[in-house]
């Protein structure tokens, strides 16, 4: 997953770009949110590789085709724009690593994994065969392993049986995973997916694909005229895997026989071991962190149309962006000091400074040096007397005195300082950065503020989802969100994940560590109210 940058489209479509999940030699697929928030990935055709209209017709005809896929263990197709300059569908974002990443950093996967894979993909293959789509370059990173079993995606450049021109041979990254007559140049059908498939098994369970070589002249030598090892399969996975792996096309079975080899294979609740759990979760995390990242937001905010209510930036004229006038009461005192020419002459222009400092202190507030007590300034002026009268005054002789007020009025007997007003400092919402172990093999993963959250750490059947916290760092820290549970009714095998309102909370700060957890979730099997205990490797319920 890789962060976007200026030059990369804020937007496709209606969707929202936020990071690329990978690119190929005809375009690249970009992680994206729709306007509901919805995430989604979109993939983009690179506008030199359009061509000319036969391409747009071709690309039009697949997004049909794979827009009748239902989805069960494909990317349900949203919408597609052929007519755009870089020609683009979107589908739903599914959540989980693929093999091959899972293969780099897990490892080999246990038999009852390989054969939930091997079912999930032949009826992918039954339904694309189905609607005229196969897939030109079937390989490990075309995988996901999404929590409920695999998926199988980036069908988005299939194209419809028999319209593919030969040159697949050119695609180095995939051909270790090509049928006998793609390495001769034959266009790809159903029975080349077959023998992909059976490559694929192989490498989930051995961690190496049947044919890789040293190069790619030797992997396509070794797929025209080598045999593969299967001696150390299971017993079960070899059955299949060799079926998918003949030779000759016509000795493969077809999807639906295929199914047939495979058994009435029951699914279990949790098709993946842990590890893949685990990096289920930390895709999760980096997608929110990059949702959120300082430089997606900055970018977003630049490419971003203004809103007609959004207030401008230029300062709009008013009183507020005028220069304060002058006040009268520093003119006034500068007549007084005039009068008393004598007094002038002493104290010189340091009188004057402070005689236009001193109204300030009531117009605007204290700047950080501030003049001297009007107390203990002999020279400020004094108050009214017979002999200083004031000049606007309209009868001197009268003795009501003036109504206007004195310009600098005496010096308090008791002064009330003029101080700024206390500066109000909101408290933190956490004194650190809390903490909540989550399921895992060696107590060593924790994480703040999850999204989601998995509650059964042994077979992943119950999970909290779209998690939204507030008061974390707190002693009680809570969330709304959605509490999703598989339930065996009326068997494991056509169980299928239903979601609750939930309310969560988690206590007893401990080090930095949320170590309890408590769930209201009204109607969830569980009687929607319980509570765990969280240790080093994660949920416990407690009985």
């Amino acid at each position: 997953m890789k962060q976007l940058v200026d030059n990369d489209p804020v937007t496709v479509g209606r969707y929202r770009t936020i990071a690329e999940l990978g690119r190929g030699a005809t375009g690249r697929v970009l992680l994206s949110s729709a306007p509901d928030e919805q995430l989604v990935a979109v993939k983009q055709m690179f506008p030199q590789r359009v061509g000319d209209s036969t391409f747009r017709a071709q690309f039009r005809r697949e997004a049909e085709a794979a827009g009748r896929l239902s989805g069960g263990h494909t990317a349900t197709l949203l919408e597609a724009d052929a007519d755009a300059v870089a020609p683009w569908l979107s589908s739903v974002f599914v959540p989980g690593p693929s093999l091959s990443e899972t293969m780099r950093t897990v490892g080999k996967l246990p038999e009852r994994s390989v054969l939930r894979l091997a079912a999930g993909l032949a009826e992918a293959l039954v339904e694309m065969q189905q609607v005229g789509l196969t897939h030109p370059s079937l390989k490990p990173s075309d995988v996901l392993l999404a929590a409920d079993g695999p998926r199988l995606v980036d069908f988005g450049i299939a194209r419809p049986v028999g319209s593919v021109s030969a040159g697949t041979v050119a695609r180095v990254a995939a051909c270790a995973y090509l049928s006998p007559e793609q390495a001769r140049g034959r266009p790809p059908g159903t029975a080349s997916e077959i023998f992909s498939l059976g490559g694929i098994l192989v490498m989930a369970w051995l961690g190496e694909g049947p044919f890789t070589g040293r190069s790619a002249p030797e992997t396509l030598h070794n797929i025209l005229y080598h045999d593969p090892d299967l001696s150390r399969l299971p017993p079960r996975i070899r059955q299949i895997a060799g079926s998918c792996l003949a030779k000759s096309e016509h000795e493969r079975p077809n999807p639906a026989e295929l199914l047939d080899v495979i058994g009435q294979f029951m699914a279990c609740l949790d098709p993946w071991p842990e590890p893949v759990h685990t990096l289920a979760i930390r895709q999760q995390t980096e997608i929110d962190r990059l949702r959120t990242a300082p430089q997606q937001l900055a970018r977003t905010m630049r490419r971003a149309p203004v809103s007609v209510d959004q207030p401008t930036l230029t300062p709009k004229p008013g009183p507020t962006r005028t220069p304060p006038r002058a006040p009268r009461a520093p003119r006034r005192g500068l007549v007084i000091v005039a009068g008393i020419g004598l007094v002038l002459a002493l104290v010189g222009g340091g009188i004057t400074l402070a005689l236009g400092q001193l109204p300030d202190t009531r117009h605007r507030p204290v700047p950080a040096i501030t003049p001297p007590p009007v107390a203990d300034s002999p020279v400020l002026v004094p108050p009214p007397s017979p002999d200083v009268t004031d000049p606007a005054s309209p009868d001197q002789s009268s003795p009501t005195p003036s109504p206007t007020p004195s310009p600098t009025p005496p010096a308090d007997p008791d002064p009330q300082p003029v101080t700024p007003p206390p500066v109000q400092v909101q408290p933190s919402p956490s004194v650190q950065a809390a903490l909540v172990a989550t399921c895992n093999n060696d107590g060593a993963t924790a994480t703040a503020e999850p999204t989601s959250y998995m509650l059964s750490c042994g077979d992943g059947s119950a999970w909290l989802l779209d998690l939204r916290w507030s008061d974390w760092g707190m002693p009680t820290a809570t969330a709304t969100g959605i509490a999703s549970v598989r339930s065996c009714v009326p068997s494991c095998a056509q169980s299928r994940a239903m979601p609750y309102p939930a309310t969560v909370e988690l206590t007893g700060l401990v080090d930095g560590q949320y170590t309890a957890l408590h769930i209201d979730a009204p109607g969830a099997p569980y009687d929607g109210n319980s509570d765990f205990t969280i240790r080093s490797m994660g949920p416990v319920l407690r009985q």
